[in-house]
């Protein structure tokens, strides 16, 4: 009892200061309480916006992507159409193929001399070994004649002077009776026609007429010589001119199997260059604006899509749902703002683009092409500054107006303007007519074709477009313009000093065309081209504003 007496009367004269310390103990409780409980709500607000953002930006960021990946999936269409309309390859396989025949033809002449030349040289050795031939046989004739006539000559003369001496050598004239007699067989045949009047008279005349007869007799011999060794060089010589026919025969064979059909002439080789010359520049050009135009048409296309699908993940969120369901979950048309159907036949304008776009830009392209390098010759020496002025030239004719200032509007090769076109990319894209008469009358494709319009209307698209321009065509300049005409810089050097002497360099047109030409196929593959819009600022900002304009879809 004393204990509790104490107590008591302890808290009789201390209960202002307990009941200001349970005061003060018991608010401090309550505001714990109270601030914990707001810090714990502000954390998970902050959570909650946190993961709302990263969502945000995770699906903004995988919308980009898509973008990309669906350019990627329709080049391969508009490419096959460009590269198939423009094939400059053929043009060059021509080219090519016409100097290849003209390397084939110019071989076989030099060839043909070659053997010409031996020929004539063998010919004309033939023919000297003939004439030494000749020559020896008419000097050993003439030594055989004269053998003949030295040896007739001591056995006739004995006959008309002396008949002593002829007695004498008998014995010599016996020995040379024989070679006498087979040299001169012609003679005997002259002594038997002289008449037999008088022994004396008739050897007289015999000796008087054995002269000429021998000389007869050897010139009969020579002529006899000659005419074997012409008789024989006639043969040799026909010979060696049916050899040459046969050459020549086979030389005029070797030629038939030559197609001549593609070799080209001086004029068709100026009008095939020029050809060449305006259609690289066309192609090249097409290309980029067409894969500029598909980039920003599908990240127009897609962004929009995106944000009627955030919109309605997020309607779904505030709905105390679980999970956020994608609007594909099921194919009904309520789960969401837009049905399936619709989102297709959204997608499918592209289909405008891809086959009747391009064709539009080609021929604005064309024009800017013939008004400015039509005259520009071939052999045009082309520096780095003259190339960015043919450039900026061709852009300005392209993207502007006639007065220089009004940018053009390409609207009309992005998206069809009529409900005829409308019906026409619906109908290609593989919609009966009774899908098209149920979107068409609806309101949700027309929604998104006239805001696609409006985007593509809008002075941001302007301001956009120019920038992606400007990023393509720096790439284009570089890999063109910029590795053949800039002084190459050494590696190792990373501070150079760039004086006039070296900026100087210099290039005709005919040899930068190949390389002009070859780029369509590189912007065409995506690759360098493709990957510089995703380092664009403004193209990132555009979509981002698509993205983030909800307008009537969150009252919806």
């Amino acid at each position: 009892m004393a204990i509790l007496t104490s107590v008591k009367d302890y808290i009789k004269r201390h209960r202002r200061g307990l009941l200001v310390t349970a005061t003060v103990a018991g608010g401090t409780y309550l505001a714990g309480r109270y601030a914990s409980n707001k810090l714990r709500e502000f954390q998970e607000k902050s959570t909650s916006e946190r993961m709302a953002k990263e969502n945000l930006k995770r699906r903004f960021q995988q919308n980009q992507n898509d973008c990309v990946f669906t350019v990627l999936s329709l080049l391969p269409t508009l490419g096959d159409q460009v590269l198939y309309d423009m094939n400059i390859e053929a043009s060059w396989a021509k080219l090519q193929e016409s100097r290849k025949l003209e390397k084939i033809v110019e071989k076989r002449r030099q060839d043909k001399e070659k053997r010409r030349q031996e020929r004539l040289e063998q010919k004309a050795k033939r023919q000297q070994e003939k004439q030494e031939k000749a020559a020896a046989a008419a000097a050993a004739a003439a030594l055989a004649a004269a053998e003949v006539q030295a040896k007739e000559q001591p056995e006739e003369e004995p006959k008309v002077t002396d008949d002593a001496n002829a007695t004498e050598d008998q014995p010599k004239s016996d020995e040379n009776n024989e070679e006498a007699a087979n040299a001169n067989g012609d003679q005997d045949e002259g002594q038997l026609q002289q008449p037999a009047a008088g022994d004396e008279e008739n050897k007289g005349t015999a000796t008087v007429l054995a002269p000429p007869a021998l000389e007869m007799s050897v010139g009969s011999i020579s002529d006899s010589v000659y005419t074997t060794t012409t008789t024989s060089s006639s043969v040799v010589v026909v010979h060696e001119d049916e050899l040459d026919e046969d050459e020549d025969d086979e030389s005029d064979d070797d030629e038939d199997d030559i197609d001549l059909s593609a070799l080209l002439d001086k004029k068709a080789k100026y009008l095939l260059w020029e050809d060449i010359k305006l259609q690289s520049f066309t192609r090249t050009m097409a290309s980029i604006y067409s894969v500029t135009f598909l980039t920003l048409l599908t990240h127009v296309q897609l962004n929009l899509l995106g944000r009627f699908t955030y919109v309605w993940s997020v309607s779904v969120l505030n709905k105390s749902e679980p999970t956020i369901r994608l609007q594909y979950g099921d194919d009904q048309p309520d789960n969401g703002l837009l049905d399936p159907k619709t989102e297709r036949m959204f997608l499918s304008v592209s289909w405008w683009l891809l086959h009747r776009g391009w064709r539009k830009c080609v021929e604005r392209v064309q024009e800017a092409v013939q008004e400015e390098i039509k005259n520009l010759p071939l052999k045009s020496i082309i520096t780095y500054g003259g190339a960015q002025d043919i450039i900026k030239n061709l852009r300005q004719r392209v993207e502007y107006e006639e007065d220089g200032t009004t940018p053009f509007s390409f609207r009309s090769w992005m998206l069809p303007d009529s409900h005829d076109d409308e019906r026409e990319f619906l109908r290609e894209s593989g919609f009966s007519a009774e899908e098209m008469n149920e979107t068409l009358a609806g309101v949700s494709l027309r929604q998104l074709l006239d805001e696609t319009k409006d985007f593509l209307d809008s002075p941001d698209f302007v301001s956009v477009l120019s920038c992606c321009l400007e990023e393509v065509y720096g790439i284009f300049n570089h890999n063109v313009f910029g590795k053949a005409l800039l002084p190459s810089l050494d590696p190792a050097d990373r501070i150079q000093e760039i004086t006039d002497d070296a900026v100087e360099k210099k290039m005709t047109l005919a040899n930068l065309l190949p390389s002009i030409s070859r780029q369509a196929h590189l912007i065409i593959a995506g690759n360098e081209y493709l990957n510089g819009f995703a380092y664009i600022k403004e193209l990132q900002a555009f979509s981002a504003m698509i993205y983030t304009q909800y307008g009537e879809e969150v009252n919806a």
